[in-house]
């Protein structure tokens, strides 16, 4: 006979059972001695979803959970709402053929008031642009500095 103890914690040598969703633990005094405990974070599905954890899903869909906001997809959405905006300024364009004298310092213009406002717009959009462009060229020019440094 062995004089070791059966407890793996009171025997230091002794190696200790993995720890897994089927390892025999007592839950308490009403519960069965070999009850299996669940893993820690096997939760059901209502309460996983509840945590904020995405339920069981289908086989090779993991990776799409991981990718939700992309700038391809933000360009697809720019398209998306740029494209229907010029549906719309085309619409009020067509229903807006009479002309209209704009006058702009020494300038006399006499234009339909959908092409006058669609040129504004791109002036707009141009300048917006220029903007943009003067503070990416900044941001670039502060960047390399930072990195030969």
């Amino acid at each position: 006979m062995s004089t070791e103890s059966a407890d793996p914690a009171a025997n230091p040598i002794a190696p200790a059972a993995p720890a897994g969703p089927a390892a025999p633990v007592s839950l308490g005094p009403d519960s069965p001695k070999n009850a299996p405990v669940p893993a820690a974070d096997s939760a059901p599905p209502a309460i996983a979803e509840s945590k904020g954890k995405p339920g069981k899903k289908g086989k090779g869909t993991e990776h799409l959970d991981a990718v939700k906001h992309t700038r391809t997809g933000a360009a697809w959405t720019g398209i998306i709402l740029g494209t229907l905006l010029l549906i719309v300024l085309l619409i009020f364009i067509v229903q807006n053929q009479e002309p209209t004298k704009v006058v702009f310092l020494s300038w006399d213009v006499s234009l339909p008031l959908g092409v006058l406002l669609l040129a504004a717009a791109i002036i707009g959009v141009l300048g917006t642009a220029l903007v943009g462009a003067a503070r990416m060229f900044q941001v670039w020019r502060a960047a390399r500095k930072s990195h030969k440094a």
